[in-house]
């Protein structure tokens, strides 16, 4: 080969080495932009993630001791509990692990204490958590809870009924 077909050649090499690395850059740029909206889209902070999971409707079924028998049923909304007795089951309002633990002690106390926090100032009366319990004669049909709150009094909640039914059940049970 004659040096100006190598002069040629290189000529060309150079400008495509140039013209690649340009769009080398642009495109690691263009990633760069795509990582970092990525990274903003995906990425959720504990509140937004804690938010989302209370808008979503889910169904957390209580257990009997053995695992055999779903006892009730808590349907869960954003500001709203329902606790569903299950319909094989026969729950009597009056069974005291309901009426005296269930709601006379941890629902009344919650409302209790938020009396308390709207007195102080330091809740409003529309946060503050309500109760309806809803029989047919003296057969428990559901108890409805508005304005729960927050995680630690679902956990609270869902504890004492899985409890109270657990009591309940075995109280029916033994008749």
């Amino acid at each position: 080969m004659d040096a100006e077909v190598l002069a040629e050649l290189k000529a060309y090499l150079d400008e495509e080495i140039e013209r690649r690395s340009y769009e080398l850059e642009v495109l690691k740029k263009i990633r760069e932009l795509v990582e970092r909206e990525l990274k903003e889209a995906s990425f959720k902070s504990a509140a937004e993630v804690m938010e989302k999971k209370a808008e979503e409707k889910r169904i957390i079924p209580l257990l009997s001791k053995d695992g055999k028998t779903t006892l009730a049923e808590l349907h869960v909304e954003k500001n709203k509990i329902r606790i569903v007795p299950s319909a094989e089951l026969k729950v009597h309002y009056s069974s005291p692990p309901i009426t005296s633990f269930l709601i006379g002690k941890v629902l009344a106390g919650m409302v209790e204490e938020d009396n308390r926090l709207v007195y102080e100032g330091k809740l409003s009366d529309d946060e503050r958590i309500k109760y309806e319990v809803n029989v047919s004669g003296d057969a428990l049909k559901e108890i409805v809870i508005l304005n729960y709150r927050d995680q630690h009094r679902l956990n609270r909640i869902r504890d004492a009924a899985r409890w109270s039914f657990q009591k309940a059940y075995e109280q029916t049970a033994q008749r």
